[in-house]
């Protein structure tokens, strides 16, 4: 109940964290910067002055207020088995204590105990995950009338991914021809990779056009990529590209059974 009261609390658009405090049975945000926990209570400033607030009446905390920062560097996203989120930089790990060091993007120093984190995210590492990235544009036309709409780590008909290697995948983007999705890489990345294969059983007799392109430049192409044939591995430089398109087009028997996935799309950073 405390939980949805403080998600309820409207907070202006700014720079400091906020703190959800609960009194006389309401929740109240104050605004200021969290410095870190100190026995049962979580220290905090406001303005030049740093107070205390003691766990107790601590619903939850906002870092950075609404507008986190877009940043290139490194950063984790803990997730806590109480539907919060913090995002900042993992510093250390104590085993023995149970629990992480985090540094918020205000550079204060968190400790998290382990027993309350659900999963923790990593953003900007060397590996990215194609099907976490939001494409900057979408083209899905249908042969006659019928759109089947892309799906992230499931098949179009929403069972997982099976392709003919008989291999059940967790990671993909399944399509069906014609399909092109087109993502913003900004000259990030040195190399793409990906299986790309048809759907098992679903699509043991389609035929399509599978492309990939860099800024409208073919990098790879398989004219007659077939469903009753072995998902081809995909491995091409993607250095300096701006635009990354992955295209299923078309093939030779329309669009029967061009049910198609990409597999572990992934781009991998140069290194540094």
């Amino acid at each position: 109940h405390q939980i949805k009261l403080a998600r309820a609390v409207v907070l202006a658009t700014g720079p400091e964290d906020a703190a959800f405090v609960l009194k006389d049975k309401e929740v109240v945000a104050v605004r200021g910067i969290a410095m870190g926990m100190e026995g049962e209570s979580l220290r905090f400033k406001f303005g030049d002055e740093e107070k205390k607030i003691n766990l107790a009446k601590l619903v939850g905390v906002m870092l950075l207020g609404n507008t986190p920062p877009k940043s290139t560097g490194l950063l984790q996203t803990v997730e806590f088995t109480d539907g919060g989120v913090i995002t900042g930089v993992w510093k250390s790990v104590d085993p023995a204590a149970k629990n992480i060091v985090l540094e918020t993007n205000s550079k204060s120093l968190l400790t998290i105990g382990t027993g309350a984190i659900a999963k923790i995210r990593t953003t900007n590492g060397r590996l990215v995950h194609v099907e976490d990235m939001k494409p900057a544009s979408v083209e899905e036309t249908p042969f006659f009338d019928r759109t089947m709409s892309y799906k992230i780590n499931k098949s179009l008909t929403g069972a997982a991914i099976k392709l003919s290697d008989n291999v059940i995948y967790a990671r993909g983007i399944s399509v069906h021809s014609r399909c092109v999705l087109t993502y913003e890489i900004n000259g990030n990345y040195d190399e793409f990779k990906s299986l790309v294969g048809f759907q098992t059983p679903e699509g043991k007799l389609g035929q399509a056009v599978v492309r990939v392109l860099g800024d409208g430049k073919v990098l790879y192409e398989n004219l007659s990529a077939r469903g009753d044939a072995k998902p081809a591995e995909v491995s091409i430089k993607v250095a300096g590209v701006n635009k990354l398109t992955l295209e299923v087009d078309f093939g030779a028997n329309e669009d029967t059974a061009d049910r198609v996935a990409w597999v572990n799309p992934n781009l991998i950073r140069q290194k540094k």
